[in-house]
């Protein structure tokens, strides 16, 4: 979730605890938020600004193509040439474009009732369907998984809910990132999102997910095969040799140094488990700084079918020093919204593609609802995106933790929901004969 201050990360426990308790006295109805739909009431927090520098050329604008119709295994990443970005393909070497959502609460959930998440059966798989969303990114959290610092649902319990739901919404043709979403070292609860990934528990996490998870890349027709793994959420250090090496480099909820696991690790832990699933890695700045991430990634003895993960909302939408902002609590409300280009440019994305790489936007929403000009702003984000070949996750298939797609389980929109699934509709038939997207 993008930008979280403590405030939010207290309101998002108390809503956590009070819909769990809900939750055992009701089924099938979706969770109600208690917040009105004010100007703040979508705020997803302080927005920092991308680590300045000069910023590079894009590359050429590759003609887009239709998205390919085959099936979601196999997925593999292709590497760009000649200034374009790379693109994910299947096992079909079909290009294939992620359009889909994020599915929060799992990270949230095992720490406070006995519950992996609410409303991952079928009916709510369905809803997803008729919006023609064809992957969805479920947040984890590492002590939940291990069973380790007091949560309430975790070990087997944790491991056994996730996989039913990864094997139903592959099973329904859904690609499904799995992201270390809330992460803390030693004895320490993870409550939160952490500025970057600890050595003391995230190595082993992720040796744990991928060996359960393993795909053997593009010859691979199993379901496995469907899943990506997002290495973390969304780093805030500012060390970029932090982020790739690690090191004493980090502070923890109690501003205390701890020993942090960088990318470099994260990533040989992956394919040390035999696992060869496609890559993310999320940039500085809560993942919207990608200035050195070409150099970085690209030193990585042996790296492949990566892929960059950048997350974009509204509130962080700016260009050339905040001479363009988006209309947002910093600005009363006032800003211009700088254009798609301008925006992918102030995170240094154009860096990525001339390397060839693809990128998958991991989050991205309006943080305020009842502006029409986020609202523009977006739809021309995400046909920026089309134009790329390049997949992207809105947040938040959820009633709660906004900015929300919906306001009911069913599949009901919110303002900036309906925008997305207007947006899904021109690209996307789903075929009930054979269970899968086609265009």
């Amino acid at each position: 979730m993008k930008r979280k201050s403590w405030f939010r990360e207290f309101t998002v426990a108390v809503i956590a605890i009070a819909t769990l308790i809900a939750f055992q006295n009701c089924s099938g109805a979706g969770f109600k938020s208690n917040s009105t739909n004010s100007n703040s009431a979508n705020s997803v927090g302080p927005a920092l600004g991308p680590t300045s520098g000069p910023t590079p050329s894009p590359g050429p604008t590759p003609t887009p193509a239709p998205t390919a119709s085959g099936a979601l295994t196999g997925l593999h990443v292709v590497m760009g040439t000649g200034g374009n970005p790379g693109y994910l393909e299947n096992g079909a070497n079909q290009i294939i474009q992620l359009h889909g959502a994020d599915r929060a609460g799992s990270e949230w959930s095992c720490l406070y009732g006995a519950t992996f998440n609410d409303h991952t059966d079928q009916t709510s798989i369905d809803a997803m369907k008729s919006w023609h969303i064809n992957a969805v990114r479920i947040p984890l959290n590492e002590d939940c998984w291990l069973g380790i610092n007091g949560v309430q649902y975790g070990g087997a319990q944790y491991q056994s809910a996730l996989k039913a739901y990864v094997d139903q919404l592959t099973l329904n043709g859904l690609a499904v990132i799995l992201d270390l979403h809330w992460a803390a070292p030693g004895t320490e609860q993870a409550n939160g999102q952490l500025g970057m990934a600890d050595a003391d528990h995230a190595i082993t996490f992720w040796s744990q997910v991928a060996a359960a998870y393993a795909s053997q890349g593009a010859s691979d027709t199993s379901p496995n095969s469907m899943v990506i793994f997002d290495l973390f959420n969304e780093p805030f250090i500012t060390d970029w040799n932090c982020w790739l090496n690690g090191g004493t480099c980090a502070v923890d909820y109690n501003n205390a140094n701890y020993k942090v696991a960088g990318m470099a690790q994260l990533y040989n832990d992956v394919r040390n488990a035999g696992a060869q699933n496609v890559v993310i890695m999320g940039g500085l700045g809560y993942s919207s700084d990608f200035s050195k991430w070409v150099t970085e990634v690209s030193s990585i003895s042996g790296a492949n079918n990566i892929a960059a993960s950048w997350h974009i909302y509204s509130n962080n939408a700016n260009y050339n020093n905040f001479q363009y902002s988006c209309p947002n609590q910093w600005n009363n409300f006032s800003g211009n919204c700088p254009s798609a280009l301008q925006t992918a440019e102030q995170a240094n994305i154009p860096a990525v593609i001339a390397g060839g790489y693809p990128f998958v936007v991991g989050e991205t929403e309006v943080s305020y609802e009842g502006y029409s000009s986020l609202l523009t702003w977006w739809k021309s984000q995400l046909d920026w995106f089309d134009s790329q070949q390049q997949s992207y996750v809105a947040w938040n298939w959820n009633t709660v933790a906004p900015p929300e797609l919906i306001t009911n389980f069913d599949g009901t929109p919110t303002e900036s929901g309906q925008v997305y699934k207007d947006h899904l509709a021109k690209f996307w038939v789903w075929s009930p004969s054979s269970n899968r997207p086609v265009t």
